[in-house]
């Protein structure tokens, strides 16, 4: 696991594309919770971004701890560079 990339899972609106779900996924789950995404091989480290659906995306808040996240939405596991 890097430690130059955080995680977070995104919620984009259905209709308006607009963020309505943003939570940083702690650096103590990061690994399961890319494991439950399932990242391509040759991205190891989920530098890309993945489509989570939203019953993952319910599995993903509760080993994080994270949130409730609203049902209609569009999800995402996105990575962002720490400095």
């Amino acid at each position: 696991m890097r430690n130059d990339v955080m995680h977070e899972l995104i919620g984009y609106d259905l209709v308006t594309n607009r963020v309505v779900y943003r939570a940083t996924i702690p650096a103590q789950c990061e690994s399961r919770v890319i494991s439950m995404v399932g990242p391509e091989s040759d991205d190891p480290d989920a530098i890309d971004s993945y489509v989570v659906d939203t019953h993952l995306a319910n599995e993903i808040v509760g080993v994080a701890r994270l949130p409730a996240a609203p049902q209609e939405a569009e999800y995402f596991l996105e990575s962002l560079a720490t400095v």
